[in-house]
């Protein structure tokens, strides 16, 4: 059975983003840039929302530790 090329462009999209979930946990420097690079191509369906999202909120915390540390 033939296969439409939706079919194949969904399975190329989940396995990029299984590819990208796995850089995230074995190498975060490269997650980093490839994340960077995907904003500034505005190539949205392949980022990893939900570790951007996580990574987000830890800087946010850092942040506010930071700051709360230097006013005591």
């Amino acid at each position: 059975m033939l296969r439409s090329s939706t079919y194949w462009r969904k399975l190329r999209r989940e396995i990029e983003e299984r590819i990208v979930s796995v850089t995230y946990t074995a190498d975060f420097n490269l997650w980093i840039q490839k994340t960077a690079q995907l904003l500034r191509e505005h190539r949205w369906d392949e980022i990893d929302i939900e570790h951007l999202i996580e990574e987000i909120e830890d800087l946010s915390k850092s942040e506010r530790r930071a700051i709360a540390s230097q006013l005591t």
